[in-house]
């Protein structure tokens, strides 16, 4: 573009129309100059930085809008309080579409301080703590914007969720089950969101299921998994620990779980061994028959219990 003298009023004038100009008509590219150029002939006018920046955002040219308010703001002159809060908040802005959540946490914690933070904020603030390692001061933020009554029904769910996921990540299941539970109350028609509480209640059996079989205590181990296989009938984690707890205890397990842990008692005993006893003769009867190639003998009667 012809450059146009800035001297003056009226050379500023004719380049700020220039570039709004430009900008109306979709010349991105030429309003950018227009406003630099305009920029180097008056640095302090807040209000064309405020101009170039929105126009950046509006147009995705996030980067640039970054690099530009960050050196605006590393001005030690900048304007009034209200110049510095409006370039903050483009840059907040732009900052938060590209999701740079660690970046943004220092605005949005001046944000919070002075009340001024908005849920989206605060889901934000939680995501960039998150990102510095201070789980539990994100956990804090989350649970702190839960408590606002003034909470529009959407944000209070987009926030439970995030609360959820987040206690999940961090592997307090019991707790993120119950903070699932109420965003599924929130919104029982999202199916997507009650999938994921079968999600983390699956996840929560596996992990006490695991637990059970290190400590070997095969009773709790099958009520775990059989827990899960109730909530999801094929699950391949269940029907394989339960083949395994059925490998490792194959006598005992059902009266484990029928008559709790401890010895039989011992009419059921004796009944067992009298059982046991039989199978093996059996066993002998048929093993003896095939290599004979006779067919097996008619088994004896099972002697009455004592």
């Amino acid at each position: 573009m012809d450059l146009i003298p800035t001297t003056g009023a009226l050379g500023v004038a004719r380049l700020l129309m220039a570039a709004r100009g430009s900008r109306d008509h979709g010349d991105i590219d030429a309003a950018e100059a227009a406003y630099e150029e305009l920029l180097q002939a008056r640095p302090h006018l807040v209000s064309l930085e405020l101009e170039l920046a929105a126009m950046r955002l509006e147009h995705g040219r996030l980067d640039a809008a970054v690099r530009q308010l960050r050196q605006r703001l590393s001005f030690a002159q900048i304007g009034s309080d209200e110049d510095r809060r409006q370039l903050e908040a483009l840059l907040l802005e732009a900052l938060l579409r590209q999701e740079r959540w660690v970046e943004a946490e220092p605005l949005l914690r001046a944000l919070w301080s002075r009340g001024q933070a908005e849920p989206h904020h605060l889901l934000a603030l939680a995501r960039g703590l998150e990102g510095i390692g201070q789980d539990e001061q994100a956990l804090a933020v989350l649970g702190t914007a839960l408590e606002g009554d003034d909470l529009d029904p959407e944000a209070r769910l987009e926030l439970q969720v995030e609360l959820a996921r987040r206690l999940r990540k961090l592997g307090r299941l019991q707790k993120a089950i119950e903070a699932m539970s109420l965003a599924v109350l929130l919104a029982p028609e999202r199916l997507p969101l009650a999938m994921e509480l079968t999600e983390v209640r699956a996840q929560a059996l596996i992990e006490r299921g695991e637990e059970a079989l290190a400590r070997e205590d095969w009773t709790e181990a099958r009520r775990a998994y059989q827990s899960l296989l109730d909530l999801r009938p094929d699950d391949a984690t269940a029907l394989q620990r339960l083949e395994l707890l059925q490998s490792l205890d194959p006598a005992g397990l059902q009266h484990s779980s029928e008559a709790g842990a401890g010895d039989l008692p011992g009419w059921r005993q004796d009944a067992a061994d009298r059982l046991a006893g039989f199978s093996q003769l059996l066993d002998r009867l048929e093993q003896a028959a095939a290599a004979e190639g006779a067919p097996p003998a008619e088994p004896p009667a099972v002697p009455p219990a004592a």
